[in-house]
Formats: structure tokens, C-alpha cells, sequence
């Protein structure tokens, strides 16, 4: 059975790749590591990456094998010499190794998985929801939708949206055997440990070197002894000769701050005031966490509920969309921009008709009276419950 997700196959620009140059004119840099991806079809004898699923049924979407095991190799096996505290380099790299896989691991409660979860069922629900809209302002005969399972299905996906932003949105616990996965949990981690994240260290990741001067002007003594105007030369972009991807490099990690390249330093880290400004952005998310906790997570009573502002009492399709936003933003830039890992797809394209059946009868004809009779059958049984618990029967006095 094919998952829901769409397989993602990702190529890198890594090794020796081939770029047009001009002599004696800037090259077009391109940071080391970007990743173009391509949902590819199912073919016949291509096996998936099999399908993961978290209690409650929902699906989760995997990453194709084998462009997960490029990811890997290129950013972790990568070897530079042209690094001066090694120390904090290995460091590094093993908690970055540890922070993806919060990320985009196996685990079915990694970061991306939520997320990916959350925004499949926001756009399927939506999908229903405009069809139901249309059914109601153009009647036709023949068509139409169920109260009380509309609000079944409306009470499930504001549960489900709801909680899935509060644990996106939890603080990391003191004690460790109460330890989540979620994209608070992990910027705050990072912010703590941001000192290991030097401008060296972040060019070094890539097995660049720190200065590209050296390597850019024997690229191009190398052109100018050829003679040749316009050619296509193997250039690097990874190793002691990939000038190019280090000045990018240098470029990207100076927008974490302002710099002058005379000012840069090995020694440079991300300005606290950077992860700040995103810890803001799951902000947007705390309205959603406080009706989760109050009317979700827990029956509130009336005192408790007092001060609570009018968002933070219920959920609309504009707030989740708000928090989406932000949980993306978020996330995209510590993985990208942080552990320059490749950006995960939002919805992926399903492998599956999703939408089979949606323009059929649930049941057939006579079946309504099937259904009451059905309901009424439930219904007795709960009845019951309550008839043969000892303590609901009378007290007998003398």
C-alpha cells in the first residue's frame, strides 16, 4: 500500500559541478548544500519508503532512502583543513546530528512529521469545507451533508489542529523522563548551545575554505594562462578550492548580523537577538495553546476562565493559518539556515486517489432506516451502562 506522502528525491550541487565563467567576471555563487527536489510517480518495482503513522491513525510521510542518505553524506562527511578549533567543529556536528533528527528523523513524533500532519488534514479539511459551502448556496437534488457528522468532523480537526500547534509549541521539561520533541524545545536548545555554531564551524560544515582569496585567484591565473574568454570549467564546491561556496557562505552567515567582510571573524556567532526573533513567532501560536489548555487538555472552571481574550476561546481557519505560517517560518530557518539541511515539503503530493469516492452514496436505498435502527441499538447499550452499575440502583429502607 502507497503512503499518502509523495517520495522526495533530492539532488545536490555538491562535488564538482559545472558552471559557465567569464574571465575576469564575478562567478555566480551558490551555496554549498542547496537542495532542488522533485516529487517523482510511484514505478512499477520501486519500493517505498514505508509509511508511518502515531496513535489517533494519522498518517506520516517518510523521505525517499536514498536522497536521505545524499543528505547525510554530504553534510556530515565533508573534511576541511582550513579550521582552527577542531574541538568545537566535532561538537558541533554531533549535536547537529542530534538536532535533525528531532528534526526530520524516524521518530514519529520528529518536528516535520507534525508539521506535515497537521497541514495535510488543514487542507483536506478546507477542501470539504468549500464543498459543503457550495452544496448549501447551490442546492441540487441528490446532494447534501450530515449535521451531526459535519460537527464530528469539525470538533475532530479543531482537536487535532489544536493540540498538534501546542506540542509544536511546548517548552522543553527540567526532567528528563518528560523530555519532548518540539520545535520550541529545539530552537531553545540551540540558542543554549550557540556558541558551538562558529562562522568557522559554519563554513567548515561544508569543507570550505575560511578565506577564498588564495583558491579564487588561482582559479583564475588558471583561466587567464588558458587564454580562453568564455568556458566551462569543473568547479568545486566543496574543498580547499571552493572559493566560490565559501564567499557565499560568508555572505550567508553575515545576514545574521550586520558585518563588513573587514570585520568578520572566526570567532563570530549568532546574535542571541536572532533566535529571539523567532521564539516571537511561535508566540502567534500561544492564543491556540491556551484554548487547548483550557477547554482541550482540561474541563477549566469558570475562575479560571476570566481575562481569557476572545481568540484565546476559540479557533478559526485564519488563526490556525497564522500559527502555520509561523511554524513554517520557524522551522525553516533553523533547518536551513542553522543546520543547512534541506527544506522539508509542506503538503506532499499523494501516491493515493484521495478523494475516491467522495462523489458516492454512504449507504443505499432503505438504508436510512438500517441506520436508526442502528443508532437506537447504540443507544440501548449505553442505557445500559448506567442500569447495571450497582451504585445507580435504589437503597432499600426498612
Amino acid at each position: 500500500m502507497s503512503q499518502p506522502g509523495g517520495q522526495w528525491q533530492f539532488a545536490v550541487e555538491g562535488g564538482t559541478g559545472y558552471q559557465p565563467v567569464l574571465a575576469g567576471d564575478s562567478l555566480a555563487n551558490r551555496m554549498p548544500g542547496q537542495w532542488s527536489a522533485s516529487c517523482r510517480p510511484q514505478r512499477a518495482g520501486r519500493p517505498f519508503h514505508p509509511a508511518k503513522t502515531q496513535p489517533g491513525g494519522q498518517w506520516q510521510f517518510g523521505v525517499d532512502e536514498r536522497g536521505k542518505g545524499r543528505l547525510n553524506w554530504f553534510m556530515c562527511e565533508q573534511k576541511t583543513d582550513d579550521v582552527v578549533d577542531t574541538e568545537r567543529l566535532q561538537k558541533f556536528l554531533t549535536k547537529r546530528k542530534e538536532w535533525l533528527s528531532w528534526l526530520n528523523g524516524d521518530d514519529q513524533h520528529s518536528i516535520w512529521r507534525q508539521i506535515t500532519s497537521l497541514l495535510w488534514d488543514y487542507a483536506l479539511f478546507k477542501t470539504i469545507r468549500e464543498l459543503r459551502v457550495e452544496a448549501a448556496q447551490n442546492p441540487s437534488e441528490g446532494i447534501g451533508f450530515n449535521a451531526p457528522v459535519l460537527r464530528l468532523l469539525e470538533s475532530g480537526f479543531v482537536i487535532t489542529q489544536a493540540t498538534g500547534i501546542r506540542r509544536l509549541s511546548e517548552r522543553q521539561s527540567r526532567d528528563r523522563t518528560k523530555h519532548v520533541i518540539s520545535l520550541r524545545a529545539l530552537l531553545d536548545e540551540i540558542k543554549t548551545e550557540r556558541e558551538l555554531l562558529t562562522r568557522e564551524v559554519y563554513l567548515a560544515c561544508h569543507g570550505l575554505p575560511y578565506d577564498p582569496a588564495p583558491a579564487k585567484k588561482r582559479f583564475y591565473d588558471g583561466l587567464i594562462s588558458s587564454g580562453q574568454i568564455l568556458s566551462y570549467v569543473g568547479m568545486d564546491t566543496t574543498g580547499p578550492e571552493a572559493w566560490a561556496s565559501s564567499e557565499r557562505a560568508h555572505s550567508h552567515f553575515d545576514k545574521f548580523f550586520d558585518t563588513s567582510v573587514a570585520g568578520r571573524s572566526r570567532s563570530d556567532t549568532i546574535p542571541i537577538a536572532w533566535f529571539d526573533s523567532l521564539e516571537s513567532k511561535i508566540e502567534t501560536c500561544e492564543n491556540i495553546c491556551k484554548f487547548t489548555d483550557k477547554f482541550i487538555a482540561h474541563a477549566a472552571h469558570p475562575t479560571s476562565l476570566v481575562g481569557l481574550t476572545k481568540d484565546q476561546t476559540q479557533v478559526t481557519l485564519s488563526q490556525l493559518k497564522a500559527c502555520h505560517q509561523a511554524i513554517i517560518e520557524v522551522t525553516t530557518s533553523v533547518g536551513a539556515q542553522i543546520l543547512q539541511d534541506s527544506v522539508a515539503t509542506t503538503v506532499p503530493v499523494p501516491q493515493f486517489d484521495f478523494l475516491e469516492n467522495l462523489d458516492k452514496r454512504w449507504i443505499n436505498d432503505g438504508g436510512v432506516s438500517k441506520a436508526r435502527g442502528i443508532w437506537q441499538k447504540n443507544c440501548d447499550e449505553i442505557e445500559a451502562l448506567a442500569s447495571q452499575c450497582e451504585t445507580c440502583q435504589p437503597i432499600e429502607t426498612k
